[in-house]
């Protein structure tokens, strides 16, 4: 049986309503599945995710509304809660402004590639976090 989320990608974002649904609609060709976390948009941006959720049904949006944090603490406990539930292969944090490359067309070829484990299937690009029990070698 496969397992519906190999790749989720994690990003969190604030008013980035010029960007975000390029971003979104560009990075869903490379990832399973998009975690965007809103950190009290003041513009549209949230609105944008949400339309964008309802569509393609591959867009989980979160609110995140205190102003102090430390945000790699924070993504790292989102990342636990969702892997609770979605048991993904890899994590690929993003920013809200960035587009994975054509380079980076090999993170696809994980979802047709019987081993995961292959130094040929990932190499640089963005941060990846694979959870544990996984191997990823640059």
């Amino acid at each position: 049986m496969k397992k519906p989320f190999s790749i989720v990608s994690i990003t969190m974002v604030k008013n980035e309503r010029d960007v975000i649904e390029p971003f979104v609609r560009h990075n869903l060709r490379f990832v399973d599945y998009m975690i965007v976390v809103d950190n009290n948009s003041t513009d549209d941006t949230r609105d944008i995710l949400v339309n964008l959720a309802r569509e393609t049904g591959r867009v989980g949006v979160f609110d995140r509304k205190q102003s102090s944090f430390t945000q790699g603490e924070f993504l790292t406990r989102v990342m636990q809660a969702v892997q609770s539930v979605c048991f993904a292969d890899f994590f690929v944090f993003l920013d809200g402004d960035e587009f994975i490359g054509a380079a980076s067309l090999r993170l696809s070829r994980l979802r047709s590639t019987k081993s995961r484990n292959s130094d040929s299937v990932l190499s640089r690009g963005a941060p990846m976090c694979c959870p544990k029990g996984r191997t990823w070698r640059p």
